[in-house]
């Protein structure tokens, strides 16, 4: 049995310009060590199976990343929560059971940041890696990669190398952890994220 996939959080991967149409212009203010630990602390409550550690880890990364009000970074959580825990539990219909909790999600944040890209797309794009992640023979680091990238290019209209670079490390650390188990190297798979994030974060800056 192939283990279970990773958490894919908006607030963990996502999104420090608020218009995607205008990407170079956007200020560059996610810190990659702080949305990369955050994010190696998140995948671990998911795996404990943790909701409210999940939703706590959740709504402090959602006020960092985003600068979300704690209104609203309290639903958002709240919503990100419960779509990885209905994911987690899921054997498929997934577009019936997990997706509207991740549109409910991505259109709080794309209405409170006042966002030009589509909750719908956003949120179809995440959900896709995720599924990937439990699907044989899609479930390879490269396949991955490439769909986290994907994502990225729904929300900030940009895809380079160093956005694939992101993606396709971000996966291999996923990949790591899976092989890993309940052993997992923690440490490698922190270090590997903040490295993608500071790959992702030269993709939007150059």
């Amino acid at each position: 049995m192939w283990n279970v996939v990773l958490i894919v959080c908006l607030a963990s991967g996502m999104t420090v310009a608020a218009k995607a149409a205008e990407p170079q212009a956007a200020t560059v203010v996610f810190n990659p060590e702080t949305i990369g630990s955050a994010e190696a602390a998140l995948w671990q409550a998911y795996y404990a199976r943790s909701h409210q550690q999940l939703a706590v880890g959740l709504f402090d990364l959602l006020q960092a990343q985003f600068k979300l009000s704690p209104e609203a970074a309290d639903l958002v959580s709240a919503d990100l929560a419960e779509a990885s825990m209905l994911f987690l539990g899921s054997t498929g219909k997934y577009k019936e059971q997990v997706l509207p909790k991740l549109i409910a999600a991505y259109r709080r944040i794309h209405d409170e940041i006042g966002a030009e890209w589509s909750p719908e797309k956003a949120a179809a794009a995440e959900l896709k890696w995720w599924v990937a992640r439990r699907t044989p023979g899609a479930n390879t680091p490269g396949k991955v990669g490439k769909y986290i990238a994907d994502s990225y290019a729904v929300i900030y209209g940009v895809s380079n190398t160093w956005t694939r670079k992101a993606g396709a490390l971000r996966a291999k650390a996923a990949d790591i952890r899976d092989h890993g188990g309940q052993n997992a190297d923690w440490d490698k798979i922190e270090k590997m994220l903040i490295v993608s994030y500071k790959y992702l974060r030269k993709g939007l800056v150059d």
